[in-house]
């Protein structure tokens, strides 16, 4: 876009410029986006152009973060040699390199106490203003930022040719994706860690940071297990980056990793902090499966941006198979075999943590988890048995949630109830027995004494006529008493 000419639009018109440009992005080729913004513009010819050109410089640029994210990082031959002091500390070798400047490994050389840092120093020949603004920001980001999970700034200045660095915590680790496959992490250990990456980002976001840029590679984690959350070199203040939304004459160049952009980050709209949330549930998924959400046959921009902003993610519990993680990494595939078994996996997965991390990954911003703090919140939950948010509140999934937290508990009682019901029916068959066994007696009675009765009367005056039987007649009466 002309700045020239950006400075006479109109709210209202700039505010049509975005919305056409937006719609634009939707479409999956640059045919079918000439095709659209012809359509919208009509015989606008000045809209038509503003459109263009400012579509031109969206889809240039994330096709360059396309392009530089599949591209392996080269040492340039301005790299640092061993020794060269900064302030303090000296150079003892270089640790990578990013778009916007070099990191290295330095020591503590004033002999006042030993301590390694790391020190990031901009990359000769990109010195350009808009640059130079991105890295001082990123100081500044820095030095106000103080929490355990995330790299403190120690140190900043200026080199003799003009280039500013800043020194910070050096952090021996790995990636945490990396560290938990290696140290064959469980799934609830897994979540353990992510829940102190969110409480960084929630941190940031707190002192009004975004950091735009999460990814494996820049949340670290030690051997001691310790989390820091590194690289602010794209983070925005929040008044900054509202501002950048009020001011049509700014870049919209976009800094970012691909595959862990938002939606609202690919299509160029404005980034908050529920953002860093989408990019939060692209690190965990791949910390729960080893795999991104979204099947890319290739990465050129056009089908990353379909992707991102089109397809529907996989059930985390979706990939995983009966013979592992879908993954040529064979740390990763050893995360059945700690969970008891690929379907033992597959359902730790569905249910809460499905429901959890898709809604983390959801397309409309509004429809996330509002902030990283209640993300790490609903984990937490889901770790301690209680119901999740994410998940649809019924008194049958209430009372699976209570069952499970009081297993225990449950099984007594159900126990106890079972031995109550068992006492009751054998009570009620006894008295039954009883019972029967009452009127059998009583039936038996009846017939004696009917006996005797015959005995006493009929019998004996039957035979009182007989001689001699008087002895007999005295020994019938009292046999019939007795009875």
């Amino acid at each position: 876009m002309d700045p020239g000419k950006t400075n006479h639009l109109t709210a209202e018109r700039w505010q049509q410029i975005k919305a056409i440009v937006a719609d634009a992005l939707e479409e999956t080729s640059a045919a079918d986006r000439a095709a659209f913004v012809a359509k919208q513009c009509g015989r606008d010819t000045d809209l038509k152009r503003e459109v263009e050109s400012l579509l031109a410089q969206t889809t240039a640029s994330f096709a360059e973060c396309v392009k530089n994210a599949s591209v392996p990082l080269r040492r340039d031959t301005s790299s640092l040699t061993p020794g060269r002091r900064f302030g303090a500390y000296a150079i003892i070798r270089e640790l990578g390199r990013g778009g916007m400047g070099a990191v290295y490994l330095a020591r503590r050389a004033d002999g006042e106490f030993e301590k390694q840092v790391a020190i990031k120093i901009l990359k000769r020949g990109t010195d350009t203003d808009e640059i130079l603004r991105r890295f001082n920001a990123e100081r500044q980001i820095l030095a106000r930022l103080d929490h355990p999970n995330i790299a403190r700034l120690l140190d900043a200045g200026t080199t003799d040719d003009g280039l500013p660095y800043f020194v910070m915590d050096y952090v021996a680790g790995n990636p945490v994706n990396k560290y938990a496959n290696e140290n064959h992490l469980s799934v609830t250990q897994r979540l353990s860690l992510f829940r102190l990456v969110c409480s960084a980002v929630s941190y940031a976001h707190q002192n009004l940071v975004i950091h735009r840029d999460i990814k494996p590679s820049n949340v670290l984690v030690t051997d001691s297990g310790e989390v820091k959350l590194l690289d602010f070199g794209i983070a925005k203040l929040l008044h900054e980056a509202d501002a950048e939304q009020q001011n049509v004459t700014l870049t919209m160049h976009r800094v970012m990793t691909p595959e862990y952009a938002s939606p609202e980050q690919v299509k160029g709209e404005p980034v908050t902090t529920v953002s860093d949330v989408y990019s939060l549930g692209m690190l965990l998924y791949e910390l729960l499966t080893g795999n991104r959400p979204y099947k890319l046959n290739s990465r050129t921009a056009d089908e990353i941006t379909k992707a991102i902003c089109d397809q529907e993610p996989e059930r985390p519990s979706t990939a995983i198979t009966m013979a592992g993680v879908q993954t040529d990494d064979a740390s990763v595939q050893n995360l059945p075999a700690i969970e008891g078994g690929a379907e033992k996996l597959r359902r730790r997965l569905r249910g809460d943590l499905d429901k959890i991390v898709l809604k983390a990954l959801r397309k409309d911003p509004r429809r996330r988890y509002p902030s990283a703090d209640q993300f790490s919140e609903d984990i937490r939950r889901h770790l301690e048995g209680l119901p999740v948010r994410a998940r649809k509140d019924t008194p049958a999934y209430r009372a699976s949630k209570f069952i499970q937290r009081h297993r225990f508990g449950v099984a007594a009682a159900a126990i106890l109830a079972l031995a109550l019901i068992g006492g009751s029916v054998a009570t009620a068959w006894q008295a039954h027995e009883a019972r029967l066994e009452k009127a059998k007696a009583e039936q038996r009675f009846n017939q004696v004494r009917k006996l005797a009765h015959s005995l006493m009367f009929d019998y004996h005056d039957q035979i009182a006529a007989l001689p001699g039987s008087t002895q007999l007649r005295q020994r019938l009466v009292k046999d019939s008493l007795e009875y």
